[in-house]
Formats: structure tokens, C-alpha cells, sequence
């Protein structure tokens, strides 16, 4: 039986779920029914859509205006709930680790802490801004978690389809861990050789053979720009990484975290993104959507004017 010390059941819960998520078997034995054990009052909400869009809407009428909602999902998920929380100003937002790479979850959480760890008196929370991107001017996404352009994008999407992702949920967790990391570098090798179109950022020196443009909402906007054989072999931003691909060393300490999106980001305020040429049916995913857009600029950005309060349980 597990004890909430000094929690309000008075103060609304919810935690929202979704079916389709990598580990939605485990959200049953690991969230909901030690929830339903402690004698905590709370209300269970399921995603009903597969496009993000839908699901926002259909979660602004669901949702309560006030209290802590629990994302026991993936990165979807928590990046739509936040998507509603700019709506429902009232409302705190906690992320917990149930689809592929939980990326959102991590940036709150240590991975041994549980549903029971956000609802303590006193959790700590922070006010997130969401990175904003314009493309050739115009509104194009925002994020609250991270956006990538190019090979990462492709090698995310390889999860989206339900195939792949039926695969993942009946596994083990072990086992898991190989299909998806399997997954993940057979796509890598597969595109490697796909090449962004040159590009310049704040009008610096012309970059090239960049397979990559990713963006992590950090203190401030974070950006990696990734090509084949070397990673920032200039300075970037006042941040110097060197990575030499030949090497086994830099590939296991630097590169293969780089890869699944945990390695040290350059990082600037704003990014002015203008491509030589335009870049036909560029490769974009963010929170678990995938699409393809024409583009011949980006501008990267955190908007201030809007903001998502989340938990932050303390590490242990």
C-alpha cells in the first residue's frame, strides 16, 4: 500500500493514457492500479485519436481547468498536453516514461521515481517556454520538448507506424531495448548519406554536409548540427565539441548519445536558418508527428509570451 503524506485528494488528478504508446501494458501494473491501492482519488483520460491535432481538441474538453494532469505515455502525448496547458493556465503538468525515448519525461524526472513521487506537497515546478519555429516566414510548429530536420527525423519515424509499434509493446523490457536501438541504427546507416542542402545560421561561415538540424528545449534553444565525419569542428555558439568519427572512443562517449538526442547542444537564443537552395520535402518530427515541408528558411526561437508549468520532482 503505498502513502501520498500531506497530498490533497481535494485537488483535482488525472492522469491521461494512451493504447498505442511502446509501454502502455505497463501504465495498467505500475500507475494506475497502485494509484487505485493507495486510495488516491483521481480520474483516468485516454487519448482517442491518432493525429495530434484531434487529440488536442478532443483533451481541452476532457481535461479539468485546474489540478495536476499525468502523462503516463510517450512524447506525443506530453507534448499535446502541454499543447492544452497553454489553454488551461491552472493546470500542472507531470511526465512519466511509457513510450520509446521519453525525452520530456527525463528532462523532469530521474528514471526510478514513480507516478507517487509528483504528488507530494511541495513538488517543485518549473514554467517552461516552448521553442517556436517559423518556416519561410510563416507559423510552422512549436515545441516544448525538442524538433529535429533531417536523418533523426527519418529515424523517429520509423517508429510511427503500428506494426513496428505493436512489435516494441509485446517485448520484454530487454529485449525491447534491442529492437528499438536496432531499429534506430539500421535507419541511420540506411540514410546517413542523405545531406541537408547548405545552409547558413545567423549569417555565419556556409555549413555543409549536414545531415542534421535539431533543436532541444533547453535554458535556452539548443541546436545540434550533425555531419559525417567530424561534430563542431569550428566553434558554434561559444560551445566546442569535437567528435572524430574513426574513433571507437568518441563514438561510444559522444556519438551514439548524440545519436538518441542526450549529448551536450550548442546552444543560441535565436537561430536564423537560411538554406543556398531550397530544401525540397524536408524530413520534420517533433513529440511523436512526422511531415515533410518545402523550406528555404527556419527561424528558431523560445517564445516568452507563452509558458507550461511543470512538476520537477527534486533528484535523488
Amino acid at each position: 500500500m503505498h502513502k501520498i503524506p500531506n497530498y490533497h485528494s481535494t485537488e483535482p488528478l488525472v492522469v491521461v493514457t494512451n493504447a498505442n504508446s511502446t509501454k502502455a501494458k505497463n501504465v495498467e501494473s505500475e500507475v494506475l492500479r497502485p494509484l487505485q491501492e493507495s486510495g488516491v482519488a483521481f480520474s483516468r483520460v485516454d487519448t482517442r485519436f491518432r493525429l495530434a491535432g484531434d487529440n488536442v481538441k478532443d483533451l481541452i474538453d476532457r481535461l479539468p481547468e485546474q489540478g495536476r494532469v499525468i502523462s503516463a505515455a510517450g512524447d506525443g502525448t506530453a507534448e499535446q498536453l502541454a499543447t492544452v496547458a497553454l489553454q488551461k493556465q491552472n493546470i500542472v503538468l507531470g511526465v512519466l516514461p511509457y513510450g520509446n525515448y521519453n525525452d520530456t519525461a527525463f528532462s523532469h524526472m530521474n528514471k526510478n521515481q514513480t507516478v507517487f513521487d509528483f504528488l507530494q506537497d511541495g513538488v517543485p515546478r518549473i514554467d517552461r517556454h516552448p521553442i517556436t519555429i517559423e518556416a519561410n516566414g510563416e507559423p510552422f510548429s512549436e515545441t516544448f520538448s525538442y524538433a529535429t530536420f533531417g536523418l533523426t527525423a527519418i529515424i523517429a519515424a520509423g517508429f510511427r507506424d503500428e506494426p513496428s509499434r505493436e512489435r516494441l509493446r509485446k517485448a520484454s523490457p530487454a529485449w525491447r531495448s534491442i529492437l528499438r536501438y536496432g531499429q534506430a541504427g539500421v535507419e541511420y546507416l540506411r540514410y546517413s548519406g542523405d545531406r541537408l542542402p547548405n545552409f547558413q545560421v545567423n549569417s555565419g561561415d556556409v555549413q555543409t554536409g549536414r545531415t542534421d538540424l535539431a533543436f532541444a528545449n533547453n535554458s535556452t534553444v539548443a541546436g545540434l548540427l550533425r555531419f559525417p565525419d567530424e561534430y563542431f569542428d569550428k566553434e558554434y555558439f561559444g560551445v566546442r565539441t569535437n567528435l572524430n568519427m574513426k574513433s571507437l572512443h568518441d563514438i561510444v562517449t559522444f556519438g551514439v548519445p548524440s545519436l538518441f538526442g542526450r549529448a551536450p547542444l550548442e546552444r543560441a537564443r535565436a537561430m536564423h536558418i537560411r538554406f543556398e537552395e531550397t530544401a525540397h520535402a524536408l524530413p520534420f518530427q517533433s513529440g511523436g508527428e512526422y511531415q515533410e515541408i518545402d523550406a528555404d528558411s527556419l527561424f528558431v526561437y523560445k517564445d516568452p509570451s507563452k509558458r507550461v508549468s511543470y512538476l520537477h520532482p527534486r533528484r535523488s
